[in-house]
């Protein structure tokens, strides 16, 4: 049986987070959950959580993680080497805390076994998307992990700075030196990887890391940067489609918003589409998460 470790990052939405566990919880199935060292009452929540069936890793010195800011990839990259060190596994899936499964489980190990080989990686191609990332790669952006402390002291202290940082490197047409032979990419952080793909990352990202310090969001930019430029470029499913759910296996409306919270009306929508993973649900719409549990599950019963 192909083993699968599922990387979640979470820090809210605990009633969400439970039914994502329960969908998890199934021979062969590893979960490695990161829960935000500022979610003191979500820690406690699940520190003695303990699955029926699969594997259950609780990691226990999470990272205060920030909007924008290294932290995030900080946390990805502690998840993986924490399930790569008892791998390995058919895939490692990174997905978040407020993510469920679409599809039962016979028929998530059926579609990853299908193309055993493929990255699920997103990538981002637009002119729109393209401008940004060049905006974030070749400036400066300083104090990073302060972006989102709006009202604090810190923030007060630290944005002047790092906007005038901005400001001083726009007028004077500053650019940050560019790695030779590297193409910088972006995409959404949530994906699906191989072994062998997770393994080249953690080889190469530490070096890359220095480069991506001062970089805005560079969550979007790491995974996709490291694989285009990798020998698992032939990899890549959908390479040239922006939507989530072709090159993800996810379905993620940025559309409705930043992203979409699932409503209760979306649930045909849902369970019609042929992604594995949705995000994001709320326990605002609890109903609509207990039909896809309730789904998923009686997809996995046995036949009489």
């Amino acid at each position: 049986m192909d083993r699968h470790a599922f990387l979640i990052m979470a820090h809210n939405e605990p009633e969400i987070l439970t039914a994502l566990l329960r969908q998890t919880d199934a021979p062969g199935f590893d979960v490695y959950l990161h829960i935000d060292a500022k979610a003191l009452d979500l820690q406690q929540r699940f520190a003695h959580y303990a699955p029926s069936r699969g594997g259950f890793y609780l990691l226990p010195s999470p990272i205060d993680i920030r909007w924008g800011d290294i932290s995030q990839v900080d946390a990805e990259m502690l998840l993986l080497r924490t399930a790569t060190a008892n791998g390995p596994y058919h895939y490692y899936h990174i997905i978040s805390g407020t993510d469920l499964m679409l599809k039962s489980t016979q028929a998530f190990r059926e579609a990853f076994a299908a193309d055993p080989h493929k990255e699920y990686v997103n990538f981002w191609t637009s002119p729109s998307h393209l401008r940004d990332l060049k905006r974030k790669v070749t400036r400066y952006y300083f104090f990073t992990r302060h972006l989102k402390d709006k009202g604090s002291l810190i923030h007060a202290l630290t944005s002047p700075v790092r906007n005038l940082a901005l400001t001083a490197q726009k007028i004077t047409g500053f650019r940050r030196r560019m790695p030779r032979g590297i193409e910088f990419c972006k995409g959404g952080n949530w994906a699906s990887i191989t072994e062998n793909f997770a393994q080249y990352l953690l080889l190469h990202e530490p070096k890359f890391r220095h480069r991506l310090l001062h970089t805005l969001c560079p969550d979007e930019i790491y995974k996709q940067t490291l694989l285009w430029n990798s020998p698992f470029k032939s990899n890549i499913c959908n390479a040239l489609t922006e939507e989530a759910e072709p090159s993800t296996l996810r379905k993620i409306d940025w559309h409705r918003g930043s992203p979409y919270t699932w409503q209760t009306t979306d649930y045909d929508e849902l369970i019609s589409s042929s992604a594995l993973f949705a995000r994001k649900f709320s326990s605002q719409h609890i109903d609509l998460v207990k039909r896809i549990i309730e789904h998923t599950r009686a997809d996995d019963a046995p036949t009489p």
